[in-house]
């Protein structure tokens, strides 16, 4: 592949990043510095198990407990990914209101956060799948916001 390919890619990817209110060009480049390229990962789980922002389970025969996150991928993404999340928690209602949600369910600030990144994980995956821009007028219960932004589960 050339050189000019992978930069209009990149280039690409960025702008479709940078489209989630919130999110700038600079850390959405940071953000496919340290992924590469979105399209390696054949669903969002796997690049969320690659932030290392996927949760860790213990269980015991009926016994089971959500730890913490694994912490298995780089730390530098997981950063960029928090400095992500405060952004999109503070410029976008869509995402404000999502981690309301979760901040009232956890009473936990920290995996509130989590909780944002994985979706802003699941959302970038998504918008960078199908090759278009954030809509924040499609609604939580959309098809379309649920094929392009979460489909990724499967």
């Amino acid at each position: 592949m050339l050189l000019e390919e992978i930069d209009h890619d990149q280039n690409q990817q960025i702008k479709l990043i940078s489209s989630i209110r919130g999110i700038s060009p600079k850390l959405a480049a940071h953000f496919l510095a340290e992924v590469k390229d979105v399209n390696r990962f054949s669903n969002a789980k796997k690049l969320i198990k690659y932030a290392g922002t996927d949760p860790v389970i213990k269980q015991s025969g009926k016994f089971r407990i959500n730890m913490s996150i694994s912490k298995q991928g780089s730390p530098w993404l997981r950063n960029i990914l928090f400095q992500m999340a405060v952004g999109v928690v503070t410029w976008n209602s869509y995402f404000r209101e999502y981690f309301l949600r979760k901040k009232k369910e956890f009473k936990s600030y920290k995996k509130a956060m989590v909780a944002v990144m994985n979706k802003l994980i699941r959302v970038i995956y998504g918008l960078c799948k199908k090759g278009s821009y954030f809509n924040p007028v499609l609604s939580f219960n959309s098809k379309n916001f649920i094929s392009i932004c979460e489909g990724s589960h499967a």
